[in-house]
């Protein structure tokens, strides 16, 4: 693709429509109806942004629904929408200074809507992650043959809704620095720690005296662990 060239494709699965120019953009059919839009911004030399949004109208959502009032199975609760935005940087850090060296992030941001099938109200669909996202910086040292980087995950959160409980999930973002070193073309060493910020990870639930239509509260647990942090030396050598 040409260097500062924007591109917008639109792909609607709805009229079973394609439409190409520099960038193709596809994805999962999750309904009879989906929308997708997606804009590419290339700049400098290697920089790139890209910006996408989908919108599914899913006619058969697959969660957990109530059997005979008891338990709870996976199974076709109705029709629901699912909006998601993606973001993608690309930044060589050339322009600002930095030589050899280059950021990017990836993003997801998601929304739906579903009709829960205990107690009737709008909600996210289960087990939905609201956002995830990563991160990577990188640094080589030619002269030093060697590279550093950071790499790390925004982490996450979500939510199950079963018969009688809410479950959520939450995982602290995490982080992942290290050098690598090349002294020979056959040998190289990396030098990585990882969780030095203490990742944390919990579960948060909430029972409800017979089903969840009833209101009442009969335990809420929250569990927690943290992660150690990781420290790494490794040598490789090849014959």
């Amino acid at each position: 693709m040409p260097r500062n060239l924007e591109s917008i494709v639109t792909h609607v699965n709805a009229f079973n429509q394609k439409l190409h120019d520099s960038v193709l953009f596809s994805g999962e059919q999750l309904s009879p109806k989906l929308t997708e839009v997606a804009i590419e911004r290339r700049f400098w030399k290697g920089g790139a942004v890209v910006v996408s949004y989908s919108r599914a109208q899913v006619e058969r959502v697959v969660d957990l629904i109530p059997i005979a009032s008891v338990f709870d199975a996976p199974g076709n609760i109705g029709s629901g929408t699912r909006n998601e935005i993606k973001a993608g940087l690309t930044l060589p850090l050339e322009r600002l200074g930095v030589d050899n060296a280059q950021l990017r992030f990836n993003g997801t941001w998601r929304t739906s809507s579903v009709s829960d099938p205990v107690v009737g109200k709008s909600r996210r669909i289960s087990a939905e992650r609201p956002f995830e996202g990563e991160l990577f910086l990188t640094k080589s040292f030619p002269q030093f043959r060697s590279t550093a980087a950071l790499e790390g995950t925004f982490g996450f959160r979500e939510t199950t809704y079963r018969i009688n409980e809410i479950r959520s999930l939450y995982e602290a973002p995490s982080w992942k620095l290290y050098w690598d070193w090349s002294p020979r073309p056959d040998v190289s060493i990396r030098i990585q720690t990882e969780n030095f910020s203490d990742r944390l990870r919990a579960r948060d639930r909430t029972t409800f005296v017979g089903s969840r239509a009833s209101g009442i509260v009969g335990l809420q647990e929250h569990r927690s662990a943290y992660l150690s942090r990781i420290f790494m030396l490794r040598a490789r050598m090849t014959f």
